[in-house]
């Protein structure tokens, strides 16, 4: 494959090519580069999944374990970036089309907040018109925000 972004990213790919999704590696980095991402961008994504893959590892999981709620731990313990989320989940869904990742998402938990956070994503998108990618890394902060302060 030719490397995107040339040679600088290179050495990042295959060094991250060695982690437990270094077979998805190079797709991952095909798609950033296709969407038009810069290189900074997409090195740091990169090195995300790959961290994220070592946590995930640690705890005795594998790429089919892979989910929504284990995205949400690994956020959860660590400071992030808002498009942090969002690269996490668009590796879910690459390695779900690719039929590598199978295992039905579990039932989502319904709480109190989620008809305020259900509006608040309503009114993001209608009528401050943020793109739906926004929306995905916007909503879950404000989730954690009202947990810890209000108590939801």
């Amino acid at each position: 494959m030719l490397e995107p972004w040339g040679f600088a990213l290179a050495a990042v790919l295959r060094r991250h090519r060695r982690g437990l999704f270094g077979a998805y590696v190079d797709a991952f980095a095909a798609r950033l580069r296709d969407l038009g991402y810069v290189r900074f961008t997409a090195r740091y994504q990169i090195q995300l999944i790959s961290t994220f893959g070592r946590w995930l590892k640690s705890r005795g999981h594998g790429v089919r374990d892979l989910n929504e709620r284990l995205i949400d731990r690994f956020l959860a313990r660590r400071r992030f970036r808002c498009g942090d989320r969002g690269a996490l989940r668009a590796l879910l869904v690459q390695l779900r089309g690719a039929g590598v990742q199978t295992r039905p998402e579990p039932a989502p938990e319904v709480s109190r907040i989620d008809p305020v956070l259900g509006a608040y994503g309503e009114y993001l998108g209608k009528e401050r018109q943020l793109a739906r990618p926004t929306l995905i890394n916007y909503v879950p902060i404000v989730r954690r925000f009202l947990s810890e302060r209000v108590g939801f």
